[in-house]
């Protein structure tokens, strides 16, 4: 999935690219990137090189997080990148630049995931694994808009900061909103109920209801 040498963004492949540099940061793993980009519909069956070399799905996920076209820049002299630069001439030294289209994703998530992308491959250990946050409402809301389930997910703010939403994962709707939000109407509605005699009552019935029916199977 190259970037297009064009200043316009391709906003489906904009889609794209910050899905997967959000879940590598949330799970640090490249199989489940490709995997959760497969599940929104993103296709990551891999890649060909312009030699015609076919590259497998993870490694075209590795490919997409490593590639800094994703944040305006462009790699020239790429072939020589493994050679003795001290050796090259200016012009064939190999080098980052700036390039003329906008970027996707901010440097700084770039970065973060560069930085974990690294400390995995040295080791051999996932570093997000100690950094996983725990999502309360997992197959309970579901879209406004569509009435399709929604999934949690998070991002990465310009000041590095974490956020933590859920997202529709009906990708033609795609509608988000923030977890603290959806939190602040549960709780609110969990402390109506609390505060409701009626209200508690009848949750406790249903509540006892079900106990009872579940008895002979226990």
């Amino acid at each position: 999935m190259p970037m297009r040498r064009h200043t316009r963004t391709n906003e489906r492949e904009a889609e794209v690219v910050r899905t997967a540099f959000e879940t590598y940061l949330e799970t640090g793993s490249i199989l489940k990137t490709a995997t959760t980009l497969n599940d929104r519909g993103f296709r990551t069956k891999g890649y060909s090189s312009r030699r015609g070399k076919t590259h497998p799905p993870k490694t075209s996920t590795r490919w997409l997080l490593c590639n800094p076209a994703y944040i305006a820049k462009k790699e020239v002299n790429k072939k020589k990148r493994t050679l003795d630069q001290s050796r090259l001439p200016e012009s064939q030294r190999y080098r980052v630049v700036d390039a003329n289209w906008p970027p996707i994703v901010s440097k700084e998530t770039f970065d973060k995931v560069q930085l974990l992308l690294g400390e995995n491959l040295r080791s051999g250990h996932n570093r997000a694994d100690t950094k996983k946050h725990v999502y309360l409402l997992p197959g309970l809301v579901t879209c406004g808009k569509c009435s399709g389930h929604m999934e949690g997910r998070s991002g990465t703010g310009r000041l590095g900061e974490k956020h933590y939403y859920y997202v529709c994962k009906n990708k033609d709707c795609s509608f988000r909103v923030a977890e603290k939000e959806l939190l602040k109407v549960v709780l609110g509605r969990i402390g109506k109920i609390a505060r409701s005699p009626r209200l508690l009552g009848i949750l406790v019935a249903i509540t006892n209801e079900n106990l009872h029916a579940e008895v002979p199977a226990l």
